[in-house]
């Protein structure tokens, strides 16, 4: 015949002789000690949402910075820019000073290097 031997059952005793049920208490004070932890864990996720919220009006600031510093140039009002329609016949050069618009230079013969 072999022995087994079986586990002892763990009991446990409620209120002993109060009749107060401790266990419940306990659960419930565990639940109230946790509140004032909760209450930090969601006050930390709203200033992490409130910084990233940050963080966005800041890069769209240094962007509108950006573009501001781009148009306060006078280079960007003033730049001129020559073509020509026939590069063989005439080039085009615009300095800084040239007056803005368009304007037509007519080649009526091109000339011919005499033989």
């Amino acid at each position: 015949m072999s022995a087994t031997s079986s586990p002892t059952p763990i009991t446990t005793f409620s209120g002993l002789a109060s009749g107060i049920d401790s266990t419940s208490v306990i659960a419930k004070l565990k639940v109230v000690a946790q509140q004032p932890i909760q209450q930090l864990v969601t006050h930390d996720n709203f200033l992490n949402t409130e910084l990233q919220a940050w963080q966005a009006f800041n890069a769209s600031v240094s962007s509108l910075q950006t573009s501001l510093t781009t148009l306060s140039l006078s280079t960007t009002y003033n730049a001129a820019v020559g073509t020509s329609s026939s590069p063989t016949a005439a080039t085009i050069t615009a300095s800084g000073g040239a007056t803005i618009g368009s304007h037509t230079l007519t080649v009526n013969q091109l000339a011919q290097s005499q033989k």
